[in-house]
């Protein structure tokens, strides 16, 4: 990652964005696990299953946006300083620190762990909206039970079952099948919350795993290519010039990610090989 450092009095710490994030991490979380694996698949394989592997995409995607946030993502060489101008450019408000040699590996898997976590539990709440809908325009399975189990029968049985049932085939039957435990209008709340926040979060984290794993195959920066496009309008346009540190997809995928392939996607190591200053390159 060939990136603008921090100069070395810089401070690593949490702000009230890096806290927000992580919020919204563990309400997207909570509320996937409290309104549909709990009340919905319980004990289930199914229901075991969706939690250890949400458990387990959110508690590494947590664990290396923290990495990102602490981790010394380099320092410059003695006697050479950055323009403040480029070096506030790479600032990111949203990790409170820089995307630099030392954490840039960290920060990869992060978007590949948070990315996943968030689509899954978007998957499960928004499940659990389709299930809400079907339960209020009866369309689930127990509301076409009882429909059909009503028609068969003669009009004075019918009659008979209204003012006998009436009040258990309401909306405090329809709550009970939803099976939430507490204030339901708190789980109403949180789903619909989570429904607005995971939406857009999910869309911008692709774009970012996206955008992010283009550069990455390619060994440049946004700065890098950004100037390169430029380079290449103002040269009139014509073939694109190869990227001098664009090692080719393999040699890019061992400079970052190590040479046991078996590691690649394990956290631990934040920085990619190298030192953080010179770069082999493809000449």
């Amino acid at each position: 990652m060939k990136a603008v450092l921090p100069p070395a009095e810089a401070t690593r710490t949490q702000n009230r964005t890096t806290r927000g994030c992580l919020a919204v991490i563990l309400f997207l979380y909570l509320t996937a696990v409290l309104n549909m694996i709990v009340p919905r698949m319980g004990y289930s394989a199914d229901g075991v299953g969706h939690f250890a592997v949400l458990s387990l995409l959110t508690a590494l995607g947590t664990g290396l946006y923290l990495q990102c946030i602490y981790a010394d993502p380099g320092r410059v060489p003695p006697g050479w300083q950055p323009d403040a101008e480029k070096q506030q450019a790479v600032q990111q408000a949203w990790t409170n620190n820089c995307v630099g040699h030392g954490n840039y590996r960290a920060f990869l898997l992060m978007c590949i762990y948070l990315t996943a976590a968030c689509l899954h539990a978007l998957a499960l709440i928004l499940r659990m909206n389709a299930h809400l809908v079907s339960l209020a325009l009866g369309w689930d399975e127990d509301s076409q039970l009882q429909a059909a189990s009503d028609s068969s029968v003669g009009a004075a049985g019918s009659l008979r079952g209204s003012s006998d049932g009436g009040s258990s085939s309401g909306g405090g039957n329809s709550a009970d099948r939803i099976g939430w435990a507490g204030p339901f209008w708190l789980h109403a709340l949180a789903q619909v919350a989570a429904t607005a926040l995971g939406l857009p979060i999910a869309v911008g984290l692709v774009v970012l795993l996206v955008w992010n794993a283009y550069l990455f195959l390619r060994n440049t920066t946004t700065i890098e290519h950004h100037e390169g496009v430029v380079a290449q309008y103002m040269a009139g346009g014509g073939k694109p010039r190869g990227h001098l540190f664009d090692l080719g997809v393999h040699d890019n995928l061992h400079a970052v990610c190590g040479d046991d392939l078996l590691c690649w996607l394990l956290p631990g190591r934040a920085a990619a090989h190298g030192d953080g200053v010179s770069f082999p390159t493809r000449l």
